[in-house]
């Protein structure tokens, strides 16, 4: 059996074989995030393996950056700005603060792009009943718009489609004739519930979903096959639980949390080992840190999960705060002065400036080696070099008048606070004890 978690910064490959667990760590390639897979696969000899369990932070990690594929967004009309609205909810430390903005809203990062996000002439009543019939002339002419914007994808959500989806059928079939052959997801498969804002939120995250996994998940069938590899390829789901491939790119929402989750669930099985079933878990990757909680050795599960704060997804998932700070987090000057870390990361390419491949941002991982908790010689095992000398030219290119070590010493305090602040959102943390 071989299994991968594909990071946003490398990509890990463990195998058992006769009892044997075999590792190897590969950087993950942006460009080509199945050709790091397919290379550790090899190395670990894939020909032989029955099994082959596949779990990722690629589209989260596309999320929490912002680096995703341009889709377009149709809705009932008068309700374009729902994404932006989201709940309406603030978070506990940002009540009283009047300068908070929620992060995927339009003034600061939004999914969607106000522009792409188009009104629709047409209503459903609560009960089903046809209020407006969908205007078919003034919905061409906003699919036009969206053609013309070159979309990539469209996703649909229109109110109460949940109890008649006629109109987001139709809508549909407008968007294939029009636009082409794109990706569309309509609210009323995805996520047949009520409450538009996370019907709505999670149809655009299964749209973006199938962008970014859909040609990724070919291109790794048939690589695996080229190696020989004739066994079952599954994908980890949100809960952890093992999907065959193609029961998973039908509904790819249900994926985008399927690393963390999987490191939950791995974190529970080692408390096991030593007695302890309540645990607080913190999984530091190269973009993001995961915190979750196990309770009575059992993952915490809930029925919907946030990608940030009021980012909501209908799913069945693992309960785990993501927040952006990562091993390969950059840190920043903000508009004030201050040093600011994440939650842009340098990712694999070119990945932290001590890494040697052409970074010249400093990150969480050249904060680490400069204070001397990373081991030069020691770093992935010793299959990755890194270069102290590179850290400290990248420090000293930032606008601050701090010292080095006092930069130093500050980016690290601002990525545990946050690695603290994500504690804090977890529920019954005074129960855990940290894995």
């Amino acid at each position: 059996m071989i299994a991968v978690d594909v990071g946003g910064t490398f990509t890990d490959v463990v195998g058992w074989r006769d009892g044997q667990i075999l590792t190897t760590k590969v950087s993950t390639a942006y460009d080509d995030v199945a050709a790091p897979v397919l290379a550790g696969a090899a190395r670990l000899g894939v020909e032989d393996s029955m099994v082959f369990n596949h779990a990722s932070t690629h589209g989260l990690n596309a999320i929490i950056t912002r680096n995703l594929p341009k889709i377009g967004f149709l809705t009932t009309e008068g309700h374009r700005d729902i994404l932006d609205m989201g709940r309406v909810w603030r978070p506990a430390d940002a009540i009283l603060d009047p300068g908070w903005r929620r992060s995927f809203g339009d003034a600061a990062r939004p999914l969607v792009d106000r522009y792409l996000r188009r009104g629709i002439a047409e209503r459903m009543l609560a009960d089903g009943a046809v209020l407006f019939d969908l205007d078919e002339p003034q919905a061409r002419a906003e699919i036009e718009v969206l053609r013309d914007c070159g979309v990539a994808g469209v996703a649909i959500c229109l109110i109460n489609a949940y109890v008649n989806p006629a109109h987001e059928q139709r809508l549909r079939e407008l968007v294939v004739e029009i636009i082409g052959d794109v990706p569309v997801s309509i609210s009323s498969e995805v996520s047949p519930l009520a409450k538009e804002y996370a019907r709505a939120s999670t149809t655009v995250v299964d749209s973006l979903m199938k962008i970014i996994y859909a040609d990724y998940s070919r291109r790794l069938d048939t690589g695996l096959h080229d190696l020989g590899f004739s066994g079952q390829l599954n994908f980890a789901d949100c809960a952890a639980t093992l999907v065959p491939v193609e029961h998973a790119m039908a509904r790819p929402f249900r994926v985008v949390f399927s690393g963390p989750a999987a490191g939950t669930v791995a974190c529970a099985h080692f408390g096991s080992m030593i007695g302890e079933k309540d645990l607080l878990c913190a999984d530091v990757g190269g973009t993001s840190c995961d915190i979750s909680v196990v309770t009575g050795g059992e993952p915490f599960v809930n029925t919907s999960f946030e990608l940030e704060h009021d980012l909501v997804v209908n799913a069945l998932a693992n309960d785990i705060s993501s927040i952006g700070a990562g091993g390969g987090s950059i840190v920043h000057i903000g508009t004030h002065g201050e040093i600011l870390v994440g939650p842009d990361s340098a990712r694999a390419e070119p990945g932290p400036a001590c890494f040697g491949r052409g970074g010249t941002q400093p990150t969480t991982t050249d904060t680490a080696l400069m204070i001397g908790i990373l081991d030069p010689d020691g770093f992935a095992g010793g299959e990755v070099f890194i270069d102290r000398e590179l850290s400290r030219k990248a420090f000293e290119s930032l606008d601050c008048e701090l010292t080095l070590g006092a930069s130093g010493e500050t980016c690290l305090r601002d990525g545990r606070a946050q690695h603290g602040g994500g504690c804090v959102q977890c529920r019954h943390q005074e129960r855990c004890r940290p894995a």
